[in-house]
């Protein structure tokens, strides 16, 4: 019988950004254009194996209204993945990412793994901030970038399969930022190639 890893994995993000629609496709294979704003909290969770580990995911999808802010930092605490999600069709759902960071980040756990996720890739004709732009944020804060669309599913799976990988201490080209958990980032439309990120080692 494999050892049983947990995860706990929070997701961030403005309202209308599509944290629910993105766990709901994941979890349920289930997407509701007219979901209701998530209140608080949902905690759900999966039990996934991957590389001859069983992984539970606990995952926290949290209130993007501003009312709810102050609940993140009791949310994250300790988490070992931070989330973080935009509309790419909204630039202030982008920008705001910068302030749901900084708010936080002195509360996960050591190593969190950081992920931006661009959701909403379906209305990619409507893409309000540059890739470019997205990507120089990751490299700073050290993140992964993925790029889904919960009404479609593409990207979803994708997006899971890449935290188990880095949950789970498989080899990465990507190394920590040096702004990691020490300034507050703040966003430059800067051009950028790699994202970097660090290894995380097994548990």
């Amino acid at each position: 019988m494999t050892d049983l890893n947990q995860a706990k994995i929070v997701l961030l993000g403005d309202a209308n950004s599509g944290k629910t629609s993105i766990v709901q496709r994941y979890i349920n294979k289930s997407y509701n254009d007219h979901s209701s704003p998530t209140i608080g909290s949902t905690y759900l969770t999966k039990i996934v194996d991957f590389d001859k580990k069983s992984i539970k995911l606990c995952i926290w999808d949290t209130a993007g209204q501003e009312r709810y802010y102050s609940l993140a930092q009791n949310y994250a605490r300790e988490a070992q993945v931070c989330v973080l999600v935009y509309d790419i069709t909204s630039k202030d759902s982008f920008y705001n990412l910068d302030r749901w960071y900084n708010s936080i980040k002195d509360y996960l756990a050591e190593n969190a793994i950081i992920a931006i996720v661009g959701n909403k890739h379906d209305l990619i004709n409507k893409e309000a901030v540059p890739i470019e732009e997205v990507k120089n944020f990751a490299q700073i804060i050290g993140a992964l970038y993925m790029r889904t669309s919960a009404k479609s599913g593409i990207g979803i799976e994708d997006m899971f399969i890449e935290i188990c990988r880095e949950f789970t201490g498989n080899p990465s080209i990507r190394k920590m930022s040096t702004y990691r958990f020490t300034n507050s980032v703040k966003l430059e439309p800067v051009k950028t190639q790699v994202i970097k990120k660090k290894k995380r080692c097994c548990k």
